[in-house]
């Protein structure tokens, strides 16, 4: 026979009751509370996240470059960075949930107007739209053609647009170049990207404008003036100290050399001049062509060649406007590739003797 619990019992078993429906309550409250957070914030997320990828907006194209090695995460930063996507996380969700992680890398020209699967599905396929270019400091108008030849554009586009006279569009840059010199030191030396399809026209003009820039922004046109050039022989000048000394760091000095040489009536010497001859020429083995007779030859010729021959880089351009102080009258590239200057011809031929044995000799 069970035994009857006492009233106070009784009592206790009811309120201990009626403690674990209170805490049941309480329990299910929380449950149904973070139920309803999870499915609220899930729903924001798919929202936002569906909104992301839909997402464009107005702007200019821009060039994109994607990166050896580079992650998903990068990518998707970078993107966000240039305003061509809204959120990273989003390109990088895309990329993942649909299995488009396979990126490739190149130039892509993307717009803020294309959507993440549009930028995704680009990037995926490797459709690069746009080529890059690159003209060297000391190339010429040959090695140009040839960068363009390589690139897949039409030989007689490439003359047509050579041929074409610039001067009404860069009246700072060609100012003093007369209307029968070809355009040889003018492609100027960088990485160009331009989208596919441009025309050589429109690739010559932006190498025209860098150059232009330079030359309006560092002011030669007055400097070369102080030193007796005007722009064209500035230009000149500095495509020869250009191929006569590649490293910046010594081309003022170099530019001093020849201006002391032709204030003492004296010829450049410049193996470079009549090497462009004897290559312009087609002749073989340019180097021993020091005998030429060629108005570029200014080893027996004297003051500037009749054109640039070569397109000088921004610093070869700046050595010509402000040259070193200097009173050397020589200078040759060891077979260290050190520069020895000399003010005597007697200083200049020991230099060479004990510096030049290889590189002089060797013709």
């Amino acid at each position: 026979m069970e035994k009857q619990a006492t009233p106070e019992q009784a009592v206790e078993n009811i309120n201990e009751l009626k403690s674990k429906r209170s805490l049941g309550k309480i329990v299910s409250f929380i449950v149904l509370a973070l139920i309803s957070f999870i499915v609220a914030f899930g729903a924001t997320f798919f929202i936002v996240y569906r909104q992301d990828i839909r997402y464009s907006a107005s702007g200019e194209a821009q060039d994109f470059e994607v990166k050896s090695g580079e992650g998903i995460e990068s990518i998707g930063r970078r993107l966000e960075d240039a305003s061509l996507v809204r959120n990273w996380k989003s390109f990088r969700l895309y990329t993942i949930l649909n299995e488009q992680t396979n990126i490739k890398i190149g130039h892509y020209l993307l717009s803020p107007k294309m959507t993440i699967p549009e930028i995704v599905s680009t990037l995926n396929e490797g459709r690069s739209q746009v080529i890059s270019l690159t003209f060297l400091p000391g190339g010429t108008v040959q090695m140009a053609k040839n960068v363009l030849v390589e690139a897949g554009f039409d030989e007689s586009e490439i003359n047509l647009a050579l041929d074409k006279d610039y001067t009404a569009e860069f009246p700072n840059l060609f100012i003093d170049k007369s209307a029968e010199a070809d355009l040889e030191g003018y492609i100027y030396g960088e990485t160009y990207n331009f989208e596919k399809g441009v025309k050589v026209e429109d690739i010559l003009r932006r190498a025209f404008k860098e150059m232009q820039d330079v030359v309006v922004k560092e002011n030669l046109k007055d400097k070369y003036a102080e030193q007796g050039l005007n722009l064209y022989q500035g230009i000149i000048l500095a495509s020869i100290v250009q191929k006569e000394e590649p490293h910046i760091e010594n081309q003022k000095a170099v530019a001093r050399v020849f201006y002391n040489r032709l204030s003492q009536g004296m010829n450049l010497g410049s193996d470079p001049t009549y090497e462009y001859a004897a290559v312009k020429l087609g002749l073989a083995n340019p180097r021993a062509q020091y005998h030429l007779d060629s108005p570029y030859n200014t080893r027996i010729h004297s003051g500037l060649t009749p054109t640039p021959i070569a397109a000088p880089g921004a610093a070869a351009l700046q050595a010509v406007a402000e040259p070193d102080d200097n009173d050397y009258l020589f200078f040759l590239s060891g077979d260290d590739d050190k520069l020895y200057f000399a003010t005597t011809d007697a200083e200049h031929q020991q230099n060479t003797f004990q510096y030049c044995q290889k590189k002089c000799f060797a013709l």
